[in-house]
């Protein structure tokens, strides 16, 4: 019954309970012993919340790769391999502020897309012969 009027107290806004706690408890008494703890492992947690999403993000498209056809899988495998770069060159050639972290070579980006728009239809075609002719 106590922790019902508690929590009550704490979020009605007429009584401003969270504010007061705040105001007189955590703020003078708990946060000077915290912040230099959280400074210290700020970087950490971040790179640890990180790694713990992308493993996650991999397990999820592992899992649902097992279950697809193998000839959809080099499909995607090779648009992936294909359109992400194209992407992410054609953004970075025309960004124009200058202080992201790519290196900003025109002549590379151009040579990159160029060899990525030739190299598709190639590997697509042989990809479909190589289908027709399994079926067939």
């Amino acid at each position: 019954m106590f922790e019902f009027f508690f929590y009550l107290w704490l979020l009605l806004p007429w009584t401003d309970g969270a504010t007061l706690i705040f105001d007189f408890i955590m703020a003078p008494l708990v946060a000077p012993v915290i912040q230099p703890i959280v400074q210290k492992l700020d970087g950490l947690i971040n790179k640890l919340i990180a790694l713990v999403m992308n493993a996650a993000h991999l397990s999820i498209v592992w899992i649902v790769f097992v279950f697809l056809d193998p000839s959809l899988k080099r499909t995607i495998w090779i648009l992936l391999a294909t359109v992400f770069p194209l992407g992410s060159s054609i953004v970075s050639v025309t960004t124009l502020e200058g202080g992201d972290d790519t290196v900003r070579n025109d002549d590379l980006y151009a040579f990159f897309t160029d060899a990525e728009w030739s190299y598709l239809p190639k590997i697509l075609s042989c990809h479909i012969a190589l289908n027709n002719h399994s079926i067939g």
